[in-house]
C-alpha cells in the first residue's frame, strides 16, 4: 500500500510539473499585447517630439518676420513676403492686414497708379502666418499679429 502511494505521488507530480499549452499561448498573447503597446506610444512619442520641434522652429522665423516688419514700417505691406528657411524647412509666410472693422486685406497691398499706398488705417494691425510641412507631409501653422504705426 505504502508502494501505491509512491507512484501516485510521483505521476501526480508529473502531471503538474510544467506549463500548458494555453498557459504559453495566453503569456505570449500577454507579452505581444504589451509590446505592441510600447512601441505604439514610443512612435506617438517621436511624432510628437517632431511637431512641437517644427513649431519652435516656426515660433523662432515667425519672431523674427514680425521683427523685421516692425523695423521697416508700412512698406513692407508692398513687398511679397518671402519665405523662410530654417534647417533646411522651408516654411511659407502669409501676411494680412486687419481693417478696424475685421475686414482682411492680403499682402501685397497693391499700389495705385501713381505708385502709391492706398489709405490704410493708423495703427495699422498685421497678422503674420508661417506654415510648414512635417516629414510625414502633415501641414502645421502658427500666427501672430503686430501693430504698425506711422
Amino acid at each position: 500500500m505504502i508502494e501505491e502511494n509512491v507512484v501516485t505521488r510521483k505521476r501526480l507530480r508529473r502531471k503538474d510539473a510544467g506549463m500548458t499549452l494555453i498557459e504559453l499561448v495566453f503569456a505570449a498573447g500577454v507579452l505581444s499585447v504589451a509590446l505592441s503597446t510600447m512601441v505604439g506610444a514610443l512612435m506617438t512619442l517621436t511624432v510628437m517630439g517632431d511637431v512641437a520641434e517644427g513649431r519652435t522652429q516656426a515660433m523662432t522665423a515667425l519672431a523674427s518676420v514680425m521683427e523685421r516688419t516692425r523695423a521697416a514700417g508700412p512698406e513692407i505691406l508692398t513687398q511679397t513676403p518671402v519665405p523662410v528657411e530654417v534647417d533646411g524647412k522651408t516654411m511659407a509666410i502669409m501676411m494680412e492686414i486687419i481693417g478696424p472693422n475685421g475686414e482682411t486685406m492680403d499682402v501685397p497691398v497693391s499700389l495705385d497708379a501713381d505708385g502709391n499706398m492706398p489709405p490704410l488705417p493708423n495703427p495699422l494691425e498685421v497678422q503674420v502666418t508661417i506654415m510648414w510641412e512635417d516629414k510625414r507631409g502633415r501641414v502645421y501653422s502658427t500666427r501672430s499679429t503686430t501693430i504698425l504705426g506711422r
